[in-house]
């Protein structure tokens, strides 16, 4: 199922991107994070191990703010993400429970409130600068020349 994500921990993905996971104290008044690449939820338990993967169809989300779930392919598409793009943007699972689209937004059943005692920090760090399989063909050659592609999109900005 992916990757496992220790916490705390990190896991570095094929891309090059690294995931971090840490316990923060939620001391009364502190601001929550609104950044993209670093988001604190609020996990139920004590919680050992998350999981990464990439998205796959029937994927469903529902994003921080939003009323219910919807289709994790229309929310990529409405938050700009490139349809060639869509399928190197990292999840992050609580079981089978999404609960982080990396670099984007937090699910909405796992926000945290002012009050919250303790939460759960989850970082993006670094682009995707190649995709998975443009990473393993830069390993080979062809005529002497390195057969690397760039990505368009940086898949960390909101």
């Amino acid at each position: 199922y992916g990757f496992q994500l220790p916490v705390p921990g990190s896991v570095t993905l094929p891309d090059g991107r690294r995931i971090s996971a840490s316990w923060v104290d939620g001391e009364p008044g502190r601001p929550i994070p609104r950044d993209a690449r670093m988001v604190e939820l609020a996990l139920p338990g004590a919680v050992e191990r998350l999981s990464v993967r990439w998205p796959r169809p029937r994927d469903r989300f529902q994003p921080l703010g939003a009323p219910g779930s919807r289709a994790l392919r229309r929310f990529l598409s409405d938050a700009g993400v490139p349809r060639a793009e869509r399928r190197l943007v990292p999840l992050v699972f609580h079981g089978t429970e999404l609960v982080w689209v990396a670099g984007l937004r937090p699910a909405h059943p796992y926000r945290v409130q002012h009050a919250q005692p303790r939460r759960l920090r989850l970082e993006l760090h670094g682009t995707a600068s190649r995709s998975p399989e443009a990473r393993l063909r830069s390993s080979a050659t062809e005529t002497g020349r390195s057969t690397q592609s760039e990505l368009p999109f940086d898949l960390g900005a909101p």
